[in-house]
C-alpha cells in the first residue's frame, strides 16, 4: 500500500504541473492586461510600459511561468498582482470556505443520493422508482446560478427563513451546499440505483436467498457493500468537482471562497492568483483520488494494490 501511495504521488506531479501550465496558457490568452487595469484609465503608454516591467510581464510566456514554478519549488506562490499581498495568504484565507463548503454539499449529496438510489432499486419499476428518476433527471438539468437564485427567492426573500448572501452561521450554510451538491445528488444516486440492481442479479445473492436469508439482510448485507465500489468512485470525483464548481456558487451568494478569489483574479487578469489556486486544487483533487482508492480495500478486502 505504501508502495502504491508513492506512486500516486509521484505521477501526481506531472499532472498537476501540467494542469497550471494550461491554465496559465489559456489565461494569457483572455483579451485584457493587468497593467492597463492597475494604471487606470487615461494612463499613458509609458506608464502601462513601467507597471509591465515591475510586474514581469513583458518577459515571454514561457519565462514568466517559469519564474512561477522556481518560486514554486522554494514553497513561494508569488505576490497577487491586484492586491499585492502573497498568494499562499489570499488562499489560506478563502480556502477554508470553500472546502467546508465543499464537504457540506458531499454529505447532503451522499444522504440524499444513496437514499434515493437505495430507494429507487428497492422499488424498481413502481411509482417511487420513477419519482427518484425523474428527481434525478431535475438534478441534472437545473444549472446551479439558475437554482440558486431560485432558492433565494422562495427561501430568503418570500419566506425569510435563510439568509440571502454571505458566510455568517450554520443558516448560511444551508441554500449554497443544496444548489452546490444538486447535481452531485443526481449523480450518486444514479450510480447508486445501477450498481444496487446488479449486485442483486448477482450469483452470490441468489445463493443467500436459496439459504433462507431474510430479503433485508440479503439487501443491506450482501447487495449493498459490494454495490459501494462504484459509488464511492463517483463521491470522490463529485468532491474534487465540487470544489471547482464552486465558483458560481460562491459568487450568487456573496460567500469570499477560493472560488470567488479566482473568479475576481481572472477578472482582474490577475496571473499569480490563478496559479496557485489552480494549484492548490488540483493537489486536493489528485489527493481525493488516492484516498477513494485507498477506501476500496476499506470497503472490499479482496483488492489489493502491487
Amino acid at each position: 500500500m505504501i508502495a502504491y501511495v508513492i506512486r500516486r504521488l509521484l505521477i501526481a506531479v506531472p499532472v498537476v504541473i501540467g494542469v497550471t501550465f494550461l491554465s496559465f496558457m489559456m489565461l494569457h490568452l483572455v483579451p485584457g492586461n493587468p497593467a492597463v487595469i492597475m494604471a487606470g484609465v487615461g494612463a499613458s503608454a509609458q506608464d502601462i510600459a513601467r507597471i509591465e516591467r515591475q510586474l514581469g510581464l513583458h518577459r515571454p510566456l514561457l519565462y514568466q511561468y517559469g519564474v512561477f514554478l522556481s518560486h514554486l519549488v522554494h514553497g513561494n506562490l508569488g505576490t497577487s498582482i491586484s492586491t499585492g499581498r502573497p498568494v499562499a495568504q489570499e488562499i489560506a484565507q478563502t480556502l477554508p470556505i470553500t472546502v467546508t463548503l465543499a464537504i457540506c454539499s458531499t454529505v447532503l449529496s451522499i444522504l440524499a443520493g444513496f437514499s434515493i438510489g437505495i430507494l429507487s432499486a428497492a422499488k424498481q419499476g413502481k411509482f417511487a422508482d420513477y419519482s427518484a428518476t425523474l428527481i434525478t433527471l431535475f438534478g441534472l438539468s437545473m444549472p446551479s446560478f439558475w437554482l440558486g437564485v431560485m432558492l433565494i427567492l422562495v427561501f430568503s426573500v418570500k419566506l425569510q427563513w435563510l439568509p440571502t448572501a454571505g458566510w455568517n452561521g450554520a443558516l448560511s450554510v444551508i441554500l449554497p451546499s443544496v444548489t452546490l451538491g444538486a447535481g452531485a445528488v443526481a449523480v450518486i444516486a444514479r450510480m447508486t440505483r445501477s450498481s444496487l440492481l446488479e449486485a442483486l442479479s448477482a450469483d452470490y445473492v441468489r445463493t443467500a436467498r436459496a439459504k433462507g436469508i431474510s430479503e433485508t439482510w440479503v439487501f443491506l448485507r450482501h447487495a449493498l457493500r459490494n454495490a459501494l465500489i462504484p459509488s464511492i468512485t463517483v463521491i470522490g470525483l463529485e468532491f474534487g468537482i465540487l470544489l471547482g464548481g464552486a465558483v458560481i456558487t460562491e459568487d450568487v451568494f456573496a460567500i469570499p471562497g477560493l472560488g470567488r478569489l479566482i473568479l475576481s483574479a481572472i477578472n482582474a487578469r490577475d496571473y499569480p492568483t490563478v496559479e496557485g489556486a489552480v494549484l492548490v486544487i488540483g493537489l486536493m483533487f489528485v489527493l481525493v483520488n488516492l484516498v477513494t482508492d485507498i477506501l476500496y480495500a476499506v470497503i472490499d478486502p479482496r483488492i489489493r494494490y502491487s
